[in-house]
């Protein structure tokens, strides 16, 4: 609401207006201020004596209301309302409890800790062989019976007259195999057997044996023939084994000694055979 004041400063023209107009302004502000702040004092002054009416050294005519007179004659006792209640402690804190579970601590032993067993391996029990060695065996086979001594078709390769030679020095058997071309055939085994079964053999060669040019197998007493009567035919290998593939021829070594030598032509230390493919 304005008052009358207010309608009429416009109307008042003075110098110095501005200056007197701002004044104006901040004297309503102070007062306003002052106000504000009494309000604010007294309501601070109220809530202390709502809150704690006793306080030593406040005013009696504040605690007034509070205090009650014993009898005449007497000092004033005041005596406090026991309002004061005691004020409830706050529940204690729950402390954190540990929840790792101990270790066992080891505890220093004098006891040898027992060695785990170990699984030794037996030796070997197998005995290492000695290696083999290329010292030819005997033949442990028993031989074949000679054929008959006949020039059937039925055999691959027929036998001439065989020959026989005086020697005084050596004894043997030796011979040529050949094709119906009459080249030499090589790989041809020449069996010389004694009627007891046991005997000896020897391989062909495709071209003569060194130093000759009538034979391409020998068997001699270098070999080990012995004077003796023995049977003498051809084998051929087919698949793994090998088939006689002519007929046999006997003859007759005798030894080399001074009789033999005196009968001449009695004595036969060598004989020469020969095999053709029919």
């Amino acid at each position: 609401m304005q008052t009358n004041r207010d309608v009429a400063e416009p109307e008042v023209v003075v110098e110095g207006g501005e200056s007197a107009a701002r004044s104006e302004r901040t004297w309503r502000i102070a007062t306003i201020a002052v106000i504000v702040l009494t309000l604010f004092v007294c309501l601070c002054f109220g809530g202390i004596l709502v809150l704690n009416p006793f306080q030593p050294g406040g005013s009696n005519a504040l605690a007034a209301p509070t205090a009650t007179r014993r009898g005449a004659g007497f000092a004033a006792t005041w005596t406090p309302t026991p309002t004061d209640t005691a004020t409830p402690t706050a529940p204690p804190r729950p402390t954190a409890t540990s929840t790792s579970t101990p270790t066992a601590t080891a505890t220093a032993s004098n006891t040898p800790v027992p060695a785990t067993p170990t699984r030794t391996p037996p030796p070997p029990t197998n005995t290492a062989r000695p290696r083999p060695t290329n010292t030819p065996r005997p033949p442990t086979s028993t031989p074949v019976p000679p054929p008959t001594a006949t020039n059937t078709p039925s055999y691959q390769f027929s036998v001439s007259s065989p020959t026989s030679y005086f020697n005084q020095g050596s004894m043997g058997v030796f011979g040529t195999v050949r094709d119906r071309n009459g080249n030499l055939v090589g790989d041809v085994k020449i069996e010389v057997i004694a009627p007891s079964g046991s005997g000896l053999e020897a391989t062909t060669t495709p071209n003569f044996k060194t130093g000759s040019t009538d034979r391409n197998f020998e068997v001699s007493n270098a070999d080990g023939l012995t004077p003796g009567t023995y049977a003498v035919f051809a084998r051929i290998k087919v698949g793994s084994d090998y088939m006689v593939v002519s007929p046999s021829v006997t003859v007759n070594i005798t030894p080399l000694n001074d009789a033999c030598n005196k009968a001449g032509d009695a004595c036969t230390q060598w004989w020469k055979i020969e095999f053709k493919q029919n």
